[in-house]
């Protein structure tokens, strides 16, 4: 039994190629938009449907046709990298906060309910007095 060939995409290839036609389509749509006096809103939700629909395409054609990505973009982040970057970072030895053990109980749907509430009201009162004056 052969096997068909798959195709395979370079990784490189392909992000390059990806961020050219988020560019041309945002491009495209700014500038059709402003004969036709469309609002920002209205310009970024036809270039976000018109993103989804190609990236839909994609997905869709490259899961029927069996594409395969070809990684040689190497590595991006290794465990040395990784490494590095964490031995830089301060630690915080003084924040010793030990959160009430409530479980997944009624205890847990009750406390999460409030908190939800309290962000949800500080929230809003940061957005009224941000957009009153």
């Amino acid at each position: 039994m052969k096997f068909p060939k798959k195709s395979f995409l370079e990784t490189k290839l392909l992000s390059y190629s990806t961020l050219g036609i988020i560019v041309l389509v945002i491009l495209s749509v700014w500038l059709s938009g402003t004969g036709s006096h469309r609002s920002l809103f209205q310009n970024s939700i036809l270039s976000t449907s018109i993103l989804a629909g190609a990236f839909f395409l994609f997905i869709s054609l490259g899961l029927y046709y069996g594409l395969k990505l070809k990684d040689n973009v190497g590595n991006v982040l290794n465990h040395e990298r990784i490494k590095k970057v964490s031995d830089k970072t301060p630690t915080i030895d003084g924040f010793e906060f030990d959160p009430p053990d409530i479980g997944d109980g009624i205890g847990g749907i009750i406390i999460s309910i409030i908190v939800w509430f309290l962000f949800g009201s500080c929230f809003q009162l940061l957005l009224h007095s941000y957009f009153t004056f």
